[in-house]
């Protein structure tokens, strides 16, 4: 409404006179003309070309003879594209989508199709895929937080390494651990692939617990399968397999010769 008002005080009785012609309009007219003059107006508001608002993120009505003001839709669209881009992820969103991902063998079919299952779930599932390096679980990840992204939700990515020096910092370790909570989804890249397995318990049933209590939801890309995980820990294996729908989004893709794909890239 202040937008409207800033907006209106700058054209004149006479300014609304001219464009309605030359017969005085009445107080109904006159709200019309103005609710008219805002929608036809341009913005400023980059991004994203809206023809509804014409980019000012709001629409005007007439609600009881008063103007009122609505949120226009391209407001999430802009928020969604604002996600995008600041993402720690930008950089791979564009090469790493679902329609990317190359599937030559079975395997690679069943897990892109349970990935693009995960991201028809509603509510807040967990996700969880394991195999050796090279076999697109960084792909398939990134491209489900692509299509979250896209939708206005908010992932935090970060990379198992990262979190495991800073979590063993005492100048990091608190805000590194609220900034993992508190994200509305976590994609932890390379779980578990460095760290003792005393420190990697310790700091993964930490962060993990907290979100498993509070219902978020959590992307987790590993070389640690789920049997070896329960070797490790029980208590974290269990809320994995529990949040994954039970075990309907953990994918884990079995060792083979031929299966890193990285490596084969390189040596093709």
């Amino acid at each position: 409404m202040e937008q409207l008002a800033q907006m209106t005080q700058a054209m004149t009785g006479n300014d609304f006179l001219k464009n309605a012609g030359s017969e005085p309009l009445d107080d109904a007219a006159y709200i019309q003309q103005q609710v008219q003059w805002y929608n036809e107006s341009p913005g400023k508001l980059t991004g994203y070309d809206c023809p509804a608002c014409r980019n000012k993120g709001s629409i005007a009505f007439l609600q009881d003879g008063n103007i009122t003001m609505q949120t226009c839709t391209c407001v999430k669209k802009r928020q969604a594209l604002r996600n995008v881009r600041c993402s720690d992820l930008a950089a791979n969103l564009e090469r790493m989508k679902f329609q990317n991902y190359q599937c030559g063998e079975p395997w690679q079919t069943q897990a892109k199709e349970k990935a693009m299952d995960y991201c028809r779930e509603k509510g807040t599932p967990w996700f969880y895929i394991a195999g050796q390096s090279g076999t697109g679980k960084t792909h398939l990840c990134t491209a489900i937080c692509g299509e979250l992204l896209k939708r206005g939700v908010r992932v935090q990515y970060s990379q198992w390494a990262s979190v495991y020096r800073e979590m063993q910092s005492f100048q990091k370790r608190d805000e590194c651990f609220q900034k993992l909570c508190r994200a509305q989804v976590l994609y932890l890249d390379d779980f578990l692939k460095i760290g003792t397995p005393e420190k990697n318990r310790e700091i993964a049933f930490e962060i993990l617990n907290e979100r498993y209590l509070r219902g978020k939801a959590t992307i987790l890309s590993s070389e640690t399968g789920i049997a070896a995980l329960y070797r490790l820990d029980e208590a974290i294996a269990g809320r994995i397999v529990e949040r994954c729908e039970n075990g309907k989004y953990c994918v884990e893709i079995q060792r083979g010769s031929g299966r890193n794909y990285r490596v084969k890239s390189h040596t093709a």
